[in-house]
């Protein structure tokens, strides 16, 4: 049944790309405790990006509030967690998924600024969107109708832009949505 479904939704033969399956868990105690992981790159500097705040985590990486210092604003870095920035299939796999988020120009998708390496460690470079992510938002309320076909339309949007530059996401949570 569920090669039919795959046929019927375009999906026979397709080769898996860098958002087809999560990554192994990469975030251990040791990001998690202060003074290690993830605390430890506050202040610290990544090329030309000056990191402020922890923003949040996934599944290819942390995403970090820094300071442009060349062009004096304010972006998302995302970097490689340390236990995994040196394989190179996942340096691969975070660079495609670069590659392919700045392929789109859309109001609804994040802009992406820069992609680079500074000294092993692997980040991307993109538009600080401030707010709330859609989880914290219907968690915190419920949603009027005329503002819940309001994001359905904004999320439709984004998914068709993706969906025509042939990027299926497949990993989407209200979570990523800001």
């Amino acid at each position: 049944m569920l090669r039919h479904m795959e046929e019927l939704a375009g999906f026979a033969g397709y080769e898996p790309s860098f958002v087809d399956s999560p990554m192994p868990h990469l975030y251990d105690e040791a990001t998690r405790k202060p003074g290690s992981g993830v605390s430890r790159m506050i202040g610290q500097t990544i090329s030309h990006y000056r990191i402020v705040q922890k923003l949040g985590g996934g599944g290819m990486g942390v995403v970090y509030k820094a300071e442009d210092m060349r062009l004096h604003r304010f972006v998302a870095l995302k970097l490689l967690p340390d236990d995994v920035a040196r394989d190179p299939q996942t340096i691969a796999r975070f660079r495609r998924e670069a590659e392919a988020a700045s392929s789109l120009s859309h109001p609804n998708i994040c802009t992406i600024y820069d992609v680079g390496e500074q000294e092993g460690q692997c980040f991307i470079a993109m538009e600080l969107l401030e707010g709330g992510t859609l989880e914290t938002v219907i968690g915190a309320r419920p949603l009027s109708l005329d503002t819940f076909l309001d994001l359905a339309v904004q999320t439709a949007a984004a998914l068709e832009a993706m969906h025509k530059n042939a990027i299926v996401h497949r990993d989407l949570k209200l979570r990523i949505f800001l």
